[in-house]
């Protein structure tokens, strides 16, 4: 249920579903004392709230992963909050610390050599910077988040949701400058 909601559902049976199968996993794995699934726990319920508009909630859910995270010494699941936490953010206009935890989060995907994250930062800080009408910036990260993409030797994420998210940066970048037929291009690309 989780992870066919993760990859597109946004049926509000399905995020509701996903808060109850959320709220109970977490209860069990507190009580056998699962740290590590803890953390994922929280970072999907982190998700799920944010995914239904309920930001304040999905922050202080996802700063306590990310507190527990630092705690535990946690670096795969640590490297994934900063840049979720960034992309709360940037949706709330809040480009400072936008910039900065997408940026924290670009280094956490590179101490824990998983470029899921590491991408993902790349494209918010794009994002961010096309925003703050920074195109130099914005390109870099979209480079540098291009050029994650095509890596090879990381099979096992979902290198094609973060395709779109690239494109549709892309897309609004070549807008941004004035290019609309590479702008359209990319956007179809999107599609």
């Amino acid at each position: 249920c989780i992870y066919r909601f993760l990859a597109g559902g946004n049926v509000e049976s399905e995020y509701h579903e996903a808060e109850v199968v959320l709220s109970s996993a977490l209860e069990k794995v507190r009580s056998a004392g699962f740290s590590h699934d803890v953390l994922r726990i929280l970072w999907l319920r982190g998700i799920v709230q944010a995914n239904q508009g309920r930001l304040s909630e999905a922050l202080c859910t996802l700063r306590e992963g990310m507190r527990l995270a630092e705690l535990n010494g946690e670096r795969y699941w640590f490297s994934r909050f900063p840049n979720t936490v960034g992309w709360l953010y940037g949706e709330l206009a809040d480009f400072d610390s936008a910039l900065r935890l997408n940026t924290e989060g670009v280094r956490a995907g590179r101490e824990s050599d998983f470029l899921e994250p590491e991408a993902n930062s790349h494209i918010n800080l794009a994002n961010a910077y096309l925003e703050l009408g920074d195109t130099s910036l914005a390109w870099e990260h979209l480079s540098e988040g291009e050029r994650i993409l095509e890596r090879e030797h990381h099979v096992g994420w979902l290198r094609w949701r973060f395709k779109i998210r690239l494109d549709l940066e892309m897309a609004r970048y070549w807008i941004a400058r004035g290019d609309t037929v590479q702008g359209q291009a990319r956007a179809e690309d999107a599609l």
